[in-house]
């Protein structure tokens, strides 16, 4: 890599010469990173961060685009403590643009909002004439964030009102078995794997609720994909799923650990197909004209032109986040 267009002397304190004893230590596809990527896009990782700070301290003309997937402190703890490296903010909510700007108000005119954006299906979902309502939950199976432990206090108050369902739980993660077993004297309830994205148009097309007792989202993609299926969601009111659901038109919005609403909500569903249909029908509509992939990718590559025509980060800059990274 070329030489840092800063100071390059020696006189780093000794925090920096740990930071780059380390790097030293770096595989080669991150070494490769650092050296030659020209915008780093790190997602979650603090070590994907540390490499963007790397690369620019090295004085590589690299930039950085910081990306709040969800409303979380993890996500606003790592684009406050990397904002000296950050050229721009992505928001995937207006919620986590709220408060990212509440956070850096100096950095306000950076942090753009790029909602989510999914495929519009061509085959539409066959229509439920008669039987069970078929309930879905697809997503990660983890007892944090996703509350997927609702879904057993969901199933049986749905049991003790004699609601007529079905409930495919689709997924994978490390609660995965205790919630298992925590539904294994339901037969209404079916476990399935993980599906590859292309396979999951066919799960949505069987269902036609769709439920997410998230404690918190950025925007779930799997609700948007499920409400372009035309299932109608059940969720509750947290980033993403708060702007995607007007409560009572497309779907039913629900407060974090409501049990008794929301199956308050699936009972009224079931029990009245013909708004389940008309609701059903304006999920769709939601998804088609406010959440289209093309109109994400447009953004994205917008924000990423800008991010190409703002100045270079100084050299110190990426030094200091690096120093204080590592105390």
């Amino acid at each position: 890599p070329p030489m840092p267009d800063g100071d390059a002397n020696g006189s780093s304190d000794h925090r920096t010469e740990v930071s780059e004893r380390v790097c030293a230590s770096l595989h080669h596809s991150a070494e490769r990173a650092i050296a030659t990527a020209e915008i780093f896009i790190p997602n979650y990782l603090d070590f994907a961060y540390k490499l963007a700070a790397q690369s620019r301290a090295r004085g590589i003309a690299s930039r950085c685009i910081g990306v709040c997937h969800c409303d979380q402190d993890n996500y606003y703890q790592l684009l406050t403590r990397y904002a000296p490296i950050i050229h721009s903010f992505i928001a995937v909510s207006p919620l986590c643009r709220d408060r990212l700007i509440n956070l850096l108000p100096s950095r306000a005119g950076d942090i753009h909002l790029v909602p989510y954006g999914v495929a519009t299906p061509s085959v539409r979902r066959p229509k439920n004439g008669t039987g069970p309502i078929r309930l879905l939950y697809a997503g990660r199976l983890v007892r944090t964030q996703k509350r997927i432990f609702d879904l057993v206090e969901i199933v049986r108050e749905l049991d003790r009102r004699g609601t007529d369902y079905s409930l495919d739980i689709v997924g994978v993660g490390p609660d995965r078995e205790p919630l298992a077993a925590a539904l294994s004297h339901a037969p209404r309830v079916r476990f399935h794997a993980g599906v590859f994205h292309s396979e999951i148009s066919s799960v949505y097309r069987n269902h036609d609720v769709f439920l997410l007792p998230s404690e918190t989202e950025g925007t779930s993609i799997a609700l948007l994909e499920s409400m372009a299926h035309g299932l109608v969601p059940v969720a509750t009111r947290v980033s993403g799923s708060e702007d995607a659901i007007i409560d009572g038109f497309n779907g039913v919005l629900c407060e974090v650990g409501d049990i008794y609403q929301m199956v308050d909500g699936i009972v009224a569903l079931a029990a009245n197909q013909s708004k389940c249909r008309e609701m059903s029908e304006r999920a769709r509509l939601t998804i088609e004209r406010n959440y289209r992939i093309d109109d994400q990718l447009s953004a994205f590559e917008h924000c990423v032109q800008q991010t190409l025509d703002k100045p270079l980060v100084p050299v110190e800059a990426a030094r200091s986040v690096l120093r204080l990274s590592s105390l």
